[in-house]
């Protein structure tokens, strides 16, 4: 994929953990993820973003035209 936009708040796996599984696998290391989350100024997501394992934020709720 050219991105991965995914949520963090999922059933089964969360969006942490996906990231996670994403980032092991060499071939989707240079994969730009966005993430989708109702809680942009939560630690954990600044971190991530830190670390350069994700690119950037969309807060919920947006709205689209």
């Amino acid at each position: 994929p050219d991105l991965i936009i995914t949520d963090i708040q999922m059933p089964n796996m969360d969006g942490f953990q996906l990231i996670e599984a994403i980032r092991k696998e060499k071939k989707f290391n240079s994969v730009p993820i966005i993430v989708i989350s109702a809680h942009v100024e939560a630690h954990d997501h600044l971190i991530l973003m830190e670390e350069e394992n994700i690119q950037g934020f969309i807060r919920k709720p947006f709205e689209y035209f």
